[in-house]
Formats: structure tokens, C-alpha cells, sequence
């Protein structure tokens, strides 16, 4: 019965703060803004009480579940007035609860310790909370990456997640609760500074639980994974390989992958500097065809995502497992995406007109689905490239050969796959004058849908191939072993 009860107060609390809020609003004459805000430093509170009176995890999830369904409503019909977000495309309101659901699970399963989830949701609270209330009035100095943020609301982000975490980990002895509360702060406070839309109400919940439990429990020191990929990121960069939204997402895919296995991040380095160096061959060639592909030469965000998402899960869960078929799973993934890259980059140098997979009839070079010999070849160069820095490096001379095979044959595998989605579903355009294209937009004006499905680009391809080589090819080794 506790639970219940526990259940009544939490919704009992948040209705208070949004009553409070509407009655600040009309009767104070508070902006909407410093009204949610209030609401969005209070509601966050609602974790101690989650802590104290329910200890069953569906119960501790009905709240979460009903306040996403409830800010969605008033999202969409203006209801709650003082607690919504003047840009319509924010959806800011809603994710938060989404955020409190994930850490709800992923504690209450025991997946992270309470005090990480903990410092997550409050960071989430008084951090981005009090950073706008004090940032926006009486911020001078602008930072601008995707929204604008002001150097003194992030220095009270900085200052609040450190106090927050200080507390959460005073178990640890004061001098480590120090530098983990400092580490954790600091990417918080990137965490907030790079992510646009409202979308923040994901990330800094999510990832800074996360990352809390990285710095506490990594067997290196967080800050040199940090910084040891940052100049790898800010070299790729440099050299063009990737825009600015790619830099931050290698930035973030990089350092959490190598704050938790140096493995997996020589996998990640092995995929990155194999494909920069086969993208730099036949680029007057190249530069051509890339009028007809969706994306450029550089990465943006959605395709290192796309390429290395996969590879960074699987490392997580290796973590939180320390289960080895995730340390092989990262491997398949990295190797299907290297495959893929060496065939598309060698394939179109063909001297030959690739033909489709499907159908075996010549396509345009560059079109997706296109096959020919040398891309093979070239893809299953790529495949063994990975597969061989893992068997090399991972510790288990009896099972060495065993595993170079099977993680250049899953990767080789998965560019097929992703020729064959590519074939079949990739969307693909047809321009004014008849040709065949992958981009929406040609000469400035909108291609018209020649076939596929409008969602399904390129970069859904490629994490689509990727995700589906890694799930079936690691069940397949577990079965066999």
C-alpha cells in the first residue's frame, strides 16, 4: 500500500507545480518561461520520492508513462499554459518525463546504481533549469553551436551538476567525489551547450546518469578518453572529413566508446582511418558522382551515427554486461561498416557500369543497390581489415582464427544487405530532365519520388544493414558456441 500512496503524492506534487505555475502566471504576470522553468526545477524533485515509497519498477513507471501522455495533450492543445514552449517544434515538455521513464528502468533493473539516474534527472532539473533562468536575463557572452547559449547560464549548468553529483557520490571519499563530480559536470554542461530543441530534455537526463556511471566504474581515467578523441575528432575535422555536426557526434560516439573498452575504440580508429584513406582515392571521379548521392564527401552527424551507433551500443552493453558477445558484436558492426564504405568508395571506380543486386540490370555509379566485381573485392578487403585488428588484439590466441573468420564473413554479409535494402527500399528521386538521383533536391527545386520509401535514406540503410548484421551474426555465434 505504500506504493500507492507513494504513487498519489507524486501525482499530488506535480499537479502542485503546475497549478503553481498557472498561478504565477496569471496573477505575478510571469513569463512562460521562468513559470516552466519553475515547474521543470520542481517536477525533477519528484525522484525522491520515486526512491522512497515505491520499490516496484511498473509501479515507479506509471507516473513517467501518464505525464507523457498528459504533456502531450496539453502540448498539443495549449492546456497547461504556463508550463509549454512557444516554438511549436519543441517538444521539450514531453521528453522530460520520457527521460524520467528511462532512468526509472534502467535503475530500477538495475542497469545503473540509483545515485547515477539520481544525478541525471536533477541535473536535468536545477542544472538546465537554473542556466535558463539565470542565462537568459542576464546573459552577456553568446555561444552559439546549434541554439544560443550564454556563458554565464552554462557556468551555473557547471556549477549545479557539480554540486548535485558532489552529493550523490560523498559514498565515494571526498577527493574522488570531487574529480568525478567535476568530469561529470563538464560534459553536462557540453551536453546542454550542443543539443538544440528541446531535445536537451533527453540528452542530459539520459546521458549524464549515463556518463556518471562511466566515470565512476571505467577502468581508465575518463578525461584522457575525452581528450584523446576530441583532437582525433577535431583532426578529422580539420582534414574535412567531417562537418561540424559529425565532429560533435565522433566527439561523443569516440569518448564513450573509449571510456569503456580501448578495444572497441581501436575498432572505431581501424574503421575511421581505413575509410578516410579509401575515400581520398578516384576523388576527381568521385567528386562527379557525388551530384547524384544524398550527402556530400563529409560525415554530418546522421552518418557517423549511422556507422558507428551500432558499434557503441554494443560496447555499452558490453559494460554493463561484461558479456564477451558484445565485444564481438562490436567488431561485426565496425566490420560490416568498414565493408560497406571500401565497397562503395572502390565500387564506383569501376570501369564497368554496376549492376543492381536485384535484378542484375546496369545502374548510374553511386546509385545505392549497385554492385560490381572490384566493389566485391573491395568490401571484403574491408570486412578482414576489422576482423583481423580483432583477432589480433583480443586476447584469445585459441579462438583468434575463429573469430577473424566469422567477423570478416558477418561484415562482407552485412554490405550485402545493405546493397540489397538499398535496392529495395532506399528512396530515390527522378529529376526534371529524367535523371536518376538519391538527393531531394536538384537545381533547386524538389525532385519528384521515383521509387522507395520517403524515410528511407542512405543513412537509415546503413544503420538499418548495420544493426540487422550485428544482431543475427552475434545469435548465430552464441548459438554455435
Amino acid at each position: 500500500m505504500n506504493q500507492y500512496w507513494g504513487l498519489l503524492i507524486s501525482y499530488a506534487f506535480v499537479f502542485s507545480f503546475i497549478i503553481l505555475s498557472g498561478i504565477l502566471n496569471k496573477f505575478f504576470h510571469l513569463s512562460d518561461y521562468v513559470t516552466r522553468k519553475i515547474v521543470h526545477i520542481g517536477v525533477s524533485n519528484w525522484w525522491f520520492i520515486a526512491i522512497s515509497t515505491m520499490k516496484d519498477p511498473l509501479i515507479a513507471s506509471i507516473g513517467p508513462i501518464s505525464f507523457i501522455i498528459i504533456n502531450y495533450i496539453s502540448y498539443r492543445h495549449d492546456i497547461f499554459k504556463g508550463m509549454e514552449i512557444e516554438e511549436k517544434s519543441n517538444v521539450g515538455t514531453v521528453y522530460f518525463p520520457i527521460s524520467l521513464l528511462v532512468l526509472v528502468l534502467l535503475s530500477y533493473y538495475r542497469i545503473i546504481p540509483f545515485y547515477a539516474a539520481g544525478i541525471g534527472i536533477l541535473t536535468m532539473g536545477y542544472g538546465d533549469g537554473l542556466a535558463g533562468l539565470i542565462g537568459k536575463p542576464f546573459g552577456k557572452i553568446k555561444i552559439k553551436i546549434f541554439d544560443t547559449k550564454s556563458l554565464e547560464g552554462s557556468t551555473v549548468m557547471f556549477g549545479a551538476t557539480f554540486l548535485i553529483s558532489f552529493l550523490f557520490l560523498q559514498n565515494f571519499g571526498m577527493g574522488q567525489a570531487m574529480l568525478f563530480s567535476f568530469e561529470i559536470a563538464v560534459m553536462a554542461t557540453i551536453i546542454e551547450m550542443i543539443t538544440p530543441l528541446g531535445i536537451d530534455n533527453l540528452t542530459v537526463p539520459i546521458l549524464t546518469a549515463l556518463l556518471a556511471f562511466l566515470f565512476v566504474n571505467s577502468n581508465m581515467f575518463p578525461f584522457l578518453a575525452i581528450i584523446v578523441n576530441f583532437f582525433a575528432a577535431l583532426f578529422s575535422y580539420r582534414k574535412n572529413a567531417v562537418d561540424k555536426t559529425g565532429f560533435l557526434a565522433g566527439f561523443a560516439v569516440g569518448s564513450v566508446i573509449l571510456m569503456i573498452n580501448w578495444l572497441s575504440y581501436l575498432l572505431l580508429m581501424a574503421f575511421f582511418v581505413s575509410a578516410s584513406i579509401v575515400s581520398k582515392i578516384g576523388g576527381r571521379k568521385k567528386t562527379a558522382l557525388q551530384q547524384i548521392n544524398e550527402k556530400g564527401g563529409q560525415r554530418d552527424y546522421l552518418q557517423v551515427l549511422a556507422n558507428g551507433g551500432v558499434g557503441m551500443v554494443a560496447t555499452i552493453l558490453y559494460f554493463l554486461t561484461k558479456n564477451d558477445l558484445f565485444l564481438i558484436a562490436t567488431a561485426i558492426s565496425f566490420a560490416e561498416s568498414n565493408s560497406d564504405t571500401w565497397g562503395s568508395e572502390i565500387g564506383v571506380l569501376s570501369r564497368r557500369e554496376p549492376i543492381s543486386i536485384i535484378n542484375f540490370k546496369t545502374l548510374k555509379p553511386g546509385l545505392s543497390g549497385g554492385v560490381s566485381t572490384i566493389g566485391f573485392l573491395a568490401s571484403l578487403i574491408g570486412a578482414f581489415i576489422i576482423s583481423g585488428v580483432f583477432s589480433i588484439f583480443e586476447g584469445n590466441p585459441q579462438k583468434s582464427w575463429e573469430l577473424f573468420i566469422l567477423i570478416g564473413i558477418a561484415g562482407f554479409a552485412g554490405s550485402i544487405i545493405d546493397s540489397i535494402i538499398g535496392a529495395l527500399f532506399e528512396v530515390k528521386y527522378m529529376t526534371e530532365d529524367g535523371l536518376i538521383v538519391e538527393r531531394r533536391f536538384w537545381n533547386g527545386k524538389e525532385n519528384k519520388i521515383y521509387y522507395g520509401f520517403s524515410f528511407i535514406n542512405n543513412d537509415f540503410v546503413n544503420f538499418a544493414s548495420c544493426a540487422i548484421t550485428t544482431f543475427v551474426f552475434t545469435w548465430i555465434y552464441a548459438f554455435l558456441i
